[in-house]
């Protein structure tokens, strides 16, 4: 496949799970890799990564969190396995970073969300967002490059991060039964998922 024709693959699969997650009510996704490259891309403790989507959680303004998507449109399993595993050692080195940068951890999800399952012989589906598989992509060779030369696993982190972490399948023909960007725009006029401001009249 050619590469414009990966480019607007990967274009049109971010669009969809967008569309989808916003139609939960719950999430909004402003910025995305291909209009806002800039703002999609974020420090880890070695280099930067760019996400597809960054948005945060509806809610309580003071509360909000943020939200890291990356999303994989594949119709066979690929290395997905593998991709999985450092996308955990990029959430959990990001979080470091902000450490470093901030002095405590920022509240952040983060999203896989394929279009595929992956087939995994090592471990169940469910074991793939706890803190032990989280701590194993971190002692993964592979993944050493975004954690920085001589940086020690802070396991309480690893624990916060691997609570952080979503692994959504999303089918296109869920977009069948997903609101459309008109009705979800009336449906957001009456329900109340903001919050209080930071002052009222």
């Amino acid at each position: 496949m050619p590469d414009e024709e990966v480019q607007e693959r990967g274009r049109e699969g971010v669009g969809m799970v967008k569309a989808w997650l916003e139609a939960t009510t719950w999430m909004e996704f402003p910025v995305n890799a291909y209009e806002d490259g800039l703002r999609c891309t974020v420090p880890l403790l070695s280099g930067k990564k760019k996400f597809d989507l960054r948005g945060h959680h509806l809610g309580d303004k003071h509360q909000r969190r943020a939200l890291s998507v990356e999303c994989k449109r594949y119709t066979t399993k690929g290395g997905q396995l593998k991709e999985y595993r450092r996308f955990l050692a990029i959430a959990y080195s990001y979080h470091a970073k902000q450490i470093e940068l901030l002095g405590g951890a920022v509240d952040e999800d983060f999203l896989w969300v394929t279009s595929n399952p992956f087939d995994n012989t090592k471990v169940a589906w469910t074991h793939l967002r706890t803190e032990e598989h989280l701590l194993d992509a971190l002692a993964d060779e592979a993944n050493a490059d975004v954690l920085g030369d001589g940086h020690e696993i802070d396991e309480k982190l690893a624990r916060k991060v691997a609570a952080s972490i979503w692994l959504l399948v999303f089918d296109e023909r869920q977009m069948d039964v997903t609101l459309t960007a008109g009705e979800l725009k009336k449906v957001m006029t009456v329900l109340e998922r903001e919050g209080p401001g930071l002052w009222q009249h």
